[in-house]
C-alpha cells in the first residue's frame, strides 16, 4: 500500500506542457469540490494551493476506524457528499491512489467537456512524497503555501486566493482539518511567522 494509516503525504500533480489547469474561478472550486469528495473520508486535508496549472497538498491518512466514524458522520446527515456516501451504504476502504486516479479522470473530463478539447490533462502520473520526518511538516505547509510567489504568480502569497492559508486562520466552515496545522506550529502567531521567516530558514534553495 502507497499510504498506510497515519501517514503524511505531500501530492503534487502538473499539467501537460505547462497548459493551464485552472482558468476561472469555477475551474478551482470544481477541482477542489471534487477532491473533497472523493477525498475527505479517508484523509486529513492540512493543506493545498492551487496554481495555474499545477497542485500541492499535504494529507494524513486516516486511521479505518476514524474512516468509519467520518463516513458515519457524514452519512447520518444524508447530504450526499462523498463519493462514499453517493456510491456504497457501508464503508469500503478503497486505496488513496485509486481515489486520486478518481479525481483525475473526474476533473480531465470536466477540462475537456468545457474547452471542447481531448485527450489527458496531467502529465503522466501524478506525485507523492512520503513525509517520514515530522519536523519538516510545518516547512511543507509554508513552502506550499508560498508557491504562488515563488512563480512569480503574485508577489504576496498571502493574497493568493486558491490557496488554504487563509482559510487556516480564519473560522469558515471547512473540511480542512485546520486544528492539526495550527498544533503543528502551535498556534496561529507561530503559523503566521513560520511563512514570514521559512526562507531566511532554510535557504532559496529549498525552494528551486
Amino acid at each position: 500500500m502507497r499510504f498506510p494509516e497515519n501517514t503524511w503525504h505531500h501530492l503534487y500533480h502538473k499539467s501537460i506542457d505547462g497548459s493551464p489547469l485552472f482558468k476561472t474561478r469555477s475551474d478551482f472550486r470544481y477541482f477542489l469540490d471534487r477532491y473533497f469528495y472523493y477525498l475527505h473520508i479517508s484523509t486529513h486535508t492540512c493543506c493545498y494551493c492551487l496554481p495555474d496549472n499545477h497542485f500541492h497538498f499535504l494529507i494524513k491518512i486516516l486511521p479505518l476506524a476514524e474512516q468509519q466514524s467520518r463516513f458515519n458522520t457524514i452519512r447520518s446527515q444524508n447530504n450526499g457528499n462523498t463519493y462514499f456516501q453517493s456510491t456504497h451504504e457501508t464503508l469500503k476502504p478503497i486505496p488513496v491512489e485509486t481515489l486520486i486516479g478518481h479525481l483525475l479522470n473526474s476533473y480531465t473530463k470536466y477540462v475537456n467537456k468545457k474547452r471542447e478539447r481531448t485527450g489527458p490533462v496531467f502529465s503522466g502520473r501524478f506525485k507523492s512524497k512520503h513525509i517520514t520526518d515530522e519536523t519538516w511538516l510545518t516547512h511543507l505547509v509554508c513552502y506550499i503555501h508560498r508557491n504562488p510567489s515563488h512563480h512569480g504568480l503574485m508577489e504576496d502569497f498571502r493574497l493568493y486566493p486558491n490557496s488554504s492559508y487563509n482559510l487556516i486562520l480564519d473560522e469558515t466552515p471547512t473540511y480542512l482539518s485546520r486544528n492539526l496545522v495550527l498544533e503543528l506550529f502551535g498556534g496561529k502567531e507561530n503559523y503566521i511567522e513560520a511563512h514570514k521567516q521559512i526562507r531566511n530558514r532554510l535557504g532559496d534553495n529549498f525552494f528551486e
